[in-house]
């Protein structure tokens, strides 16, 4: 009994041709070169790349004011409207700064974060 066409002696398969393989190119491993040229395990490794400092780091750091602290956070904010007309975004992120600069708890929050709470 065959199945799916295994057995039924149909057309003889070409046999499988034999392939000369190099012993030492077999045996040698993968190594990428060192930007000197040296080659080894930890070439090319240069450790984690630093991640840039957060706005409130930033603000804590001096290098921004309040201003800059509430702009970066309503981009921040903002960022996933990317798609909306530029006038359109524009008008959204001058309400919530807005809304950030009016509403006392918020403007708490952010002494707190600057340490002048």
């Amino acid at each position: 009994m065959a199945l799916d066409g295994i057995g039924r002696g149909g057309a003889p398969v070409a046999p499988i041709r034999s392939v000369e393989v190099d012993a030492r190119a077999a045996t040698k491993t993968f190594q990428v070169p060192r930007e000197g040229g040296a080659v080894g395990p930890t070439a090319g490794v240069a450790g984690p790349l630093p991640t840039p400092p957060s706005a409130l780091e930033r603000l804590r750091a001096g290098d921004i004011d309040r201003d800059g602290y509430l702009d970066l956070k309503v981009h921040e904010a903002t960022a996933h409207l990317e798609g909306l007309r530029p006038e359109d975004l524009d008008a959204v992120r001058a309400v919530l700064r807005g809304q950030l600069e009016s509403e006392p708890a918020l403007m708490h929050l952010v002494s707190q974060a600057m340490g002048k709470d």
